[in-house]
């Protein structure tokens, strides 16, 4: 029995080492997306991957994020569901001023690239699991910067500021389904599933992504990406208070994340690789050392400064963060250009 069941082992790993020279990955074995081939270094088994476990210990800092919405409309937006959950992003060749925002400390601009979504969170807070985490993902002079938020399915009503990024979604898997053969297109899309959002009839309404954030507190730390190649070059800014959701909302969002029919498999199966418990979600990784801090608005005060490379831009000074910086700033820049953000 121990002998089949090694060489079952075996052969998973073989297989997935097969799929990762393609780039493949799924949530079901991230214990092995060290073994992804991407355009960029893979560095999924460094020393400052996220997400991570965070515990709350009060505001370590006091400044104000300062958080400039652009002038894009959902016009301006290109949405699309993917292997690994739903995206939006601000389409080639749009005139409009994008979204950004400066990181407290610094005078860097982080320019909104896109948001997406990952089904159960990634981080925790206290040892808690949320629903689902949303993801800004901003490209900054030297590295990444994502504003994160938890979403919670507890409130009665919609979310308004919400509604039009699922709208935008709704039709992204309108768009793809349609060209599956009819017989296997799911009964929503043959029954017209959507009625004219973002990309059937373009809207005028302004794209306006931190409207969703529920405060002005955020838990920041230096951590990477969170899909192969899991480059360590992000500054993330997770917020502390969960973006709350009609239970209708969740349920569309889950059902297009989860149930969207693959075109290449000619709509036989689902185009997700989530886990098989319909999760899209990194596990916590270990922290190894990182500061993590809790940033609140008010006077510009900073109650611990002896940690280096924990806040702003700065580089650090020495000791194994430092490896971290050093090989996240030398992979940024591929990260960019293959157009890795999640």
């Amino acid at each position: 029995m121990l002998f089949r069941l090694t060489s079952l082992a075996v052969l998973l790993t073989s297989a997935f080492t097969a799929e990762a020279a393609d780039g493949s990955y799924n949530y079901d074995e991230t214990h092995i997306w060290d073994q992804v081939i991407t355009s960029s270094p893979n560095e999924c088994a460094g020393s400052s991957n996220s997400p991570i476990a965070i515990e709350d210990e009060g505001c370590t800092e006091f400044h104000s994020y300062v958080f400039e919405n652009g002038s894009c409309t959902m016009a301006d937006m290109k949405a699309t569901v993917e292997k690994n959950g739903v995206k939006i992003g601000i389409k080639d060749g749009a005139t409009c001023d994008k979204p950004y925002f400066i990181l407290p400390g610094t005078t860097d601009k982080y320019t909104f690239a896109q948001m997406h979504i990952h089904l159960s969170s990634e981080h925790t807070i206290d040892g808690n699991y949320y629903a689902a985490e949303l993801h800004m993902v901003h490209v900054g002079p030297k590295r990444y910067s994502v504003i994160g938020t938890m979403i919670q399915p507890d409130k009665p009503d919609d979310h308004p500021n919400f509604g039009p990024f699922i709208a935008a979604w709704q039709d992204a898997r309108f768009d793809m389904e349609s060209t599956c053969p009819a017989a296997n297109q799911s009964c929503k899309v043959s029954k017209g599933y959507a009625t004219g959002n973002n990309l059937l009839v373009p809207s005028t309404e302004d794209m306006h992504p931190y409207k969703i954030l529920a405060s002005g507190q955020f838990y920041h730390y230096f951590g990477g990406l969170t899909t192969p190649p899991c480059t360590q070059a992000v500054w993330w800014n997770l917020n502390a208070k969960p973006m709350k959701v009609s239970v209708k909302q969740f349920a569309v969002l889950s059902e297009i994340i989860l149930k969207t029919l693959d075109p290449s498999t000619e709509c036989t199966k689902p185009l997700t690789v989530a886990s098989v418990t319909g999760s899209t979600s990194r596990p916590p990784q270990p922290i190894n050392g990182r500061v993590i801090k809790k940033i609140c608005p008010g006077p510009t005060t900073t109650q611990n400064t002896s940690n280096p490379g924990t806040g702003g831009d700065q580089e650090p000074d020495s000791g194994a963060e430092s490896t971290s910086y050093v090989v996240g700033a030398l992979s940024f820049a591929a990260a960019v250009t293959a157009g890795q953000f999640l």
